[in-house]
């Protein structure tokens, strides 16, 4: 389903347009926040983009951010998804018993009860997105119709959709740490800020130009900008969060009696 309805290349370029517009919405935080002299928090920010991203691509929704519908609903959906997320990464007793014998742990497992309870919250909200979904409605179909069509059973469709919500900060994780790194690299970050003055504009961040700088990372115009192609795709920046994770991986060359190899991961 993610390959056909989610990352072909058609899809990609027909939900482009969700991309563009939040990082619009992103550079526009940015420029206001400059003009009034307030900091930014940059955690925030790109949890925000991504995670708007994301629900408008899979359910054509914006469910947070500087101007939304219901804002105390949706910001309780993206503390629900973070609850969730900080869970699972926990220890859980019951996996690591047998199947069979779970029940019988799960009154001595403690996270069981908060997932019970972030799992009513969240099934109401998803019943609330499913109802509106099965409507008869002119809008393009999204991720969602294409699940609904898919799967008969609703429980399936609102595992799927919760998975790639969780997912979604792992964009942020990553743009914050390269974010961190630029900060950690100043001779990095002048050479893209050069080059961003040189192609896009010193004042890229203006009314007139923000629209420019966004669709500039939708086109070949990125081509046009080497530096921060090569940030984007990691190769200036040699700490990310994946780059810590596999280094670690790689120190372990001997693990219960077993060899690895200084390429295992």
């Amino acid at each position: 389903m993610c390959v056909t309805e989610l990352i072909a290349p058609q899809k990609l370029d027909s939900s482009l347009w969700v991309r563009l517009q939040e990082l619009s919405r992103a550079f526009r935080i940015l420029q206001q926040s400059y003009e009034e002299n307030v900091a930014v928090d940059m955690r925030y920010l790109f949890s925000t983009f991504t995670f708007n991203a994301f629900t408008m691509i899979l359910m054509s929704k914006r469910y947070f951010g500087d101007t939304t519908d219901d804002h105390d609903q949706h910001m309780e959906l993206k503390h629900v998804i973070n609850e969730i997320f900080s869970l699972t990464i926990k220890f859980h007793i019951t996996e690591f018993v047998p199947s069979h014998l779970r029940r019988f742990f799960e009154w001595v497992d403690p996270t069981i009860p908060q997932f019970k309870r972030l799992h009513e919250k969240q099934d109401k909200f998803m019943k609330k997105v499913i109802e509106e979904h099965k409507e008869p409605t002119d809008r393009p179909k999204d991720f969602m119709d294409a699940l609904l069509e898919s799967f008969n059973a609703e429980d399936t469709v609102k595992a799927f959709i919760t998975e790639l919500l969780l997912a979604s900060d792992s964009t942020a994780v990553a743009a914050e740490w390269v974010m961190a790194q630029l900060l950690h690299n100043p001779h990095v970050l002048e050479k893209a800020q050069l080059e961003l003055n040189l192609v896009v504009g010193p004042n890229r961040l203006d009314s007139s130009s923000v629209l420019f700088a966004t669709e500039a990372f939708g086109s070949s115009l990125l081509s046009r900008l080497p530096k921060v192609f090569g940030i984007l795709e990691r190769d200036e920046v040699a700490n990310s969060a994946l780059h810590h994770a596999v280094d670690h991986t790689n120190q372990l060359h001997k693990q219960n009696s077993y060899n690895l190899g200084d390429g295992f991961i």
